[in-house]
């Protein structure tokens, strides 16, 4: 919070809001980026394509949450400009607050880092945040569902960390899973978004990504 507080502070571009509490009262915070003001209604007016970036759903899955902030810290510093002309960034850290200040070493198991141990997967209720889409049972579940409703975005992405699989890649991805979603959205993503990412990594750094556990297509769409 100290981080996103001294970002907004000095970079005018970053408006920082938040969405909802947590069960203990935490605030969520949420960082807005490509518009004059935070507020719903000033984020759709633009028109622009609005994305929403989520971090720290499990609480000891820090990877996202830092992520995130690197991505705002470059944001604020100038880098990546022509994305603002044409999208609006939503971007909330820590969605699981409560869960994140549960540290211990052994929350994670095999998970390598950090040192000082990892927050817990379910929030303070003991639920997983990330199984609550429908009951919506804790309160952070229902804020995420008024800021889908709210800011409408078109694009979600949810970052999590692996500690119980090993992969040959960097960085493994999933399209969205539930068979009602619209076959032209998977289909984007699968044919076209997904391996033009995996190109550019692999051209640009060397590094390899691809599909998540049993999400699997056929490798030569990206090859």
């Amino acid at each position: 919070m100290a981080f996103l507080e001294a970002l907004a502070k000095a970079a005018p571009a970053v408006h920082l809001t938040t969405f909802g509490k947590t069960s203990e009262g935490r605030s969520l915070p949420l960082a807005v980026i490509g518009v004059p003001d935070a507020t719903p209604q000033a984020v759709r007016r633009t028109g622009k394509l609005r994305v929403y970036i989520q971090g720290n759903i499990h609480g000891g899955e820090v990877e996202g949450k830092e992520s995130a902030q690197m991505l705002l810290r470059d944001l604020a510093q100038g880098k990546h400009a022509e994305w603002l002309q044409s999208m609006v960034l939503l971007v909330a850290p820590i969605y699981n607050a409560d869960g994140n200040e549960r540290i211990a070493l052994n929350n994670r198991g095999p998970q390598h880092g950090p040192m000082g141990g990892q927050g817990q997967r379910p929030n303070a209720q003991g639920l997983d945040l990330n199984r609550d889409h429908m009951k919506l049972d804790s309160p952070e579940a229902r804020a995420v569902v008024r800021l889908m409703n709210d800011y409408d975005p078109h694009v979600s992405i949810d970052l999590h960390t692996t500690n119980g699989t090993r992969h040959a890649y960097f960085l493994t991805y999933a399209p969205p899973l539930n068979p009602s979603i619209d076959p032209a959205i998977v289909g984007l993503l699968r044919n076209d978004w997904l391996p033009s990412v995996t190109r550019t990594i692999r051209s640009k750094y060397g590094w390899d990504y691809y599909y998540y556990g049993p999400t699997l297509t056929l490798r030569s769409k990206i090859a």
